[in-house]
């Protein structure tokens, strides 16, 4: 089994303070494993690192995004990375931060249908895709409403029914308080900073590594 993690900078700091490669292979893990930074375009797995630099949609994560690379026929400008990608038998997806700002029901909505859509192409090509919920927001970088949005969408995508081939790894709801905002615990010592810190990597690999081994 390959599996192959697509994300933006809270999943390489998520990778790196977790020390997460080790981790996996401690579990006794006998697959492959990799992750792709959307940031620097590296390559990495247990062996080492490669800058590949290819081009993502709108150079980013979000889930308009993964719904461009993953169009039936794969867009030509990102063929590269979509042959890439589709090579692995199990895809991780994350959208970073920003996804949990969400400003109101009409967007929300949007994101469901996104999210529709991606699972909808891993089923019709019977490939495996496990999304994870994306990270919640400081609260000095969120409105109450918008944070509560994001926890319903984490909460949705938990609950909803995607079909043999999709599965969700709520990671929102290890990082959030009740309000749907990183937790105190977890958050850096810079006000701006909506990176969780390191002891959130560490309390929660555990759990994502159970996830890949599953």
């Amino acid at each position: 089994m390959k599996t192959l993690f697509i994300h933006r900078s809270v999943g390489n700091n998520f990778i790196k303070d977790s020390d997460f490669y080790k981790l996996l292979e401690e579990s006794g893990f006998t697959g492959e494993f990799a992750d792709y930074d959307n940031n620097t375009g590296i390559l990495r797995d247990k062996f080492g690192a490669k800058k590949l630099g290819l081009k993502f949609p709108n150079d980013n994560t979000t889930p308009a995004d993964y719904v461009e690379l993953f169009s039936t026929n794969g867009a030509p400008s990102y063929k590269e990375l979509h042959d890439l990608v589709m090579s692995y038998d199990r895809i991780m997806i994350k959208s970073c931060y920003p996804n949990s700002n969400i400003k109101n029901g009409e967007e929300l909505e949007k994101i469901k249908g996104y999210y529709r859509a991606i699972a909808k192409y891993f089923t019709d090509c019977k490939k495996e895709l496990i999304i994870l919920t994306s990270p919640p927001l400081r609260p000095t970088s969120t409105s109450k409403e918008n944070a509560a949005r994001a926890k319903e969408l984490a909460s949705w995508l938990r609950r909803e029914n995607f079909g043999n081939y999709v599965s969700v790894f709520d990671f929102f709801s290890l990082l959030s308080d009740d309000d749907g905002c990183l937790k105190k615990d977890y958050r850096r010592l810079i006000w701006l900073d909506n990176h969780p810190n390191k002891r959130a990597a560490k309390d929660i690999a555990p759990r994502f590594v159970e996830a890949i081994t599953q």
